[in-house]
């Protein structure tokens, strides 16, 4: 390993420099250790880093600073800029510089790191949020050393996007509040590569959250959803009846939804493989009757070269549009099509569907507050997909497969009893079988 590295140009100056905004990130308090940065700056002017080996350089430093100078002050400050620089030395009195003396990173260097390591370490809808404000800060702020960024330039950078979302007539508050998120997730890491001194970050305050309209969806009101996407002009109605289906009968998520795939459902056992949120896998029971609404979804979305037995175990995606010549295994949906699925049904009724209420994800208030009420609270947590602990009885407390299977059953009966569109299956007669016996 080379013996020693010098910097070249600026020399001891320059390591001042660059050690000046680790020691304003202390705040008050570091206050007598950057004035005294500056009288070493200033006496090391034209000098090298080796002028940190000289015995006498601190006796020039102290006569420098006057009298009523604590000496331990300009020990510390030295110690400081020693430590900046660590290694073996190739002789007396010159100092090898450690990677902490080089060239700072820059925050469009650390951005870029974070991009490529800790972030993707992040669910994926978690990297969608923060990539866009990592991508603003390096563009505002990518040459500067991280530990000269303050919270008040941060909050500058908010501001400036926030206020053109409300322009635009929205509130902003959820976008300012992914910001901040964003940042203090990035200023942790900073941190952790010692990259900045402080968390600034954590001065940023999250906005208050307005209280939400949203509710669950009532069973005549899913009803209603239902008959309209069925009946919507230009549209695949088995498709848009499936996609609020897999919500308000198995409780998923539209990201859940998306993701399921054709070999994800056991057909025989009436389940699906759910990927949630972080990349968990659950199982989730497949209500009677919307199985069998799956049945002839499926059906219908196999192309006519592929048997059935082959085209249910495919890793294609369940959510697709039928086959075509341009197309023949179909092709998957778009993820902005629940958005305008739902759009269709406001614009369809608006009286009964206002737009700050009912979305796809209410499925799951809806379905959860009726476990609660019917069943249990650890009914409606296993229902939703929710794993974690907040209390230690939820440790002991656990529900079946089997036992979540009845329950959801027992909800898609609750909403087809409110749907005057339903025909339930004409109930068996077996008289005739008995008086053949």
């Amino acid at each position: 390993m080379t013996s020693t590295m010098n910097l070249a140009a600026g020399g001891l100056a320059e390591l001042c420099g660059r050690a000046r905004p680790e020691l304003a990130c202390l705040g008050e308090l570091a206050a007598p250790l950057v004035s005294m940065l500056g009288v070493v700056e200033q006496v090391g002017t034209g000098r090298g880093v080796e002028a940190l080996g000289e015995p006498t350089f601190a006796l020039d430093v102290l006569a420098a600073a006057g009298h009523g100078v604590d000496p331990a002050v300009v020990g510390r400050v030295l110690d400081f800029l020693r430590a900046k620089l660590t290694g073996p030395t190739s002789g007396p009195g010159v100092v090898a510089v450690a990677a902490a003396a080089r060239r700072p990173v820059t925050v469009a260097e650390a951005v870029e790191r974070y991009e490529t390591t800790a972030l993707m370490l992040l669910a994926r809808n978690t990297q969608l949020m923060y990539r866009p404000w990592l991508h603003r800060l390096a563009k505002a702020h990518g040459r500067e050393d991280p530990a000269v960024v303050t919270a008040g330039d941060l909050k500058e950078l908010i501001a400036a996007h926030v206020v053109g979302v409300r322009e635009r007539g929205h509130p902003g508050v959820i976008t300012e509040e992914q910001g901040v998120t964003a940042f203090r997730a990035l200023w942790t890491y900073l941190g952790d590569k010692r990259w900045a001194a402080e968390n600034v970050a954590m001065r940023l305050r999250k906005p208050a959250r307005q209280e939400t309209a949203r509710r669950g969806w009532r069973p005549h009101e899913a009803a209603l959803a239902r008959h309209l996407a069925r009946g919507l002009k230009r549209t695949d109605p088995l498709l848009n009846e499936v996609t609020l289906c897999l919500s308000e009968r198995m409780a998923l998520r539209k990201e859940e939804g998306d993701k399921v795939r054709m070999c994800d459902i056991n057909w025989d056992r009436a389940e699906a493989k759910v990927h949630g949120k972080g990349g968990k896998i659950r199982t989730v029971p497949i209500p009677p009757v919307f199985l069998g609404v799956l049945g002839t979804y499926v059906e219908q979305r196999r192309p006519a070269h592929i048997p059935a037995e082959v085209w249910q175990r495919s890793e294609q995606r369940l959510l697709r549009h039928r086959p075509s010549e341009r197309f023949p295994e179909g092709r998957p949906t778009s993820s902005k099509r629940v958005y305008r699925l739902m759009t269709s049904l406001r614009q369809a009724a608006p009286d009964m569907f206002p737009a700050d209420e009912l979305f796809l994800h209410t499925y799951r208030h809806a379905l959860a507050n009726w476990c609660e009420a019917n069943y249990s609270r650890t009914m409606a947590r296993r229902a939703l997909g929710h794993t974690s602990k907040q209390d230690p009885t939820d440790s002991y407390l656990s529900v079946t497969l089997d036992q979540l299977a009845e329950a959801l059953a027992c909800h898609e009966q609750h909403l087809l009893a409110a749907d005057p569109h339903h025909q339930p299956d004409p109930p068996q007669n077996n008289d005739s079988e008995e008086v053949a016996a």
